[in-house]
C-alpha cells in the first residue's frame, strides 16, 4: 500500500482484495465525523449507504432494487438491530479492523513525519502484544 493512497483507492484495495466490488463516496463532513475533521484530527471510514436513492448499476452489482434508497429505515424508526445486514457486517468490521492494524503500525501517511515505510511493515516496539526490549 502507498502512503499516499487516498481513502477511495485503500477502500478499494482492501475489498477488491476479497473478490468485493467498491465506489467512492462523498467524505463531505455531513456526518459524525465532521467535528473531527473540522478541528484537523484526521478522519476516515466506510459507507455502506443512507437515504440515497440505488441507481439500477449498483442494483445490479450489489443487489437490491433501483430507485429504493440504500437504506430505507436510515433514521427512522425502523432503524433497529433488527435492520441490518450481517454480511455487510462481517465485510466492513474486516476492513475497519485491516485500516486499525495498517495505519497502526505506520505514521508515514502523516503529513510531517517519516516513521515507518508506507507498507504497514514499520519498526514496531511490539513484537505481538509483547514489548520488544
Amino acid at each position: 500500500m502507498k502512503a499516499q493512497l487516498d481513502a477511495a483507492g485503500y477502500q478499494t484495495t482492501v475489498f477488491a482484495g476479497q473478490g468485493l466490488e467498491t465506489e467512492p463516496t462523498a467524505f463531505d463532513g455531513r456526518s459524525d465525523y465532521d467535528a473531527f475533521i473540522s478541528v484537523g484530527i484526521p478522519a476516515g471510514g466506510l459507507f455502506s449507504g443512507a437515504e440515497g436513492i440505488k441507481t439500477a448499476e449498483q442494483a445490479a452489482i450489489y443487489g437490491g432494487t433501483a430507485g429504493v434508497a440504500y437504506d430505507p429505515c436510515y433514521h427512522a424508526e425502523c432503524d433497529d438491530i433488527t435492520n441490518l445486514s450481517i454480511e455487510a457486517l462481517d465485510e466492513f468490521s474486516d476492513a475497519a479492523a485491516h485500516a486499525t492494524l495498517a495505519f497502526a503500525m505506520t505514521t508515514s501517511a502523516i503529513e510531517g513525519t517519516d516513521k515507518g515505510n508506507a507498507t504497514g511493515q514499520s519498526e514496531s516496539l511490539f513484537l505481538g502484544s509483547h514489548l520488544r526490549r
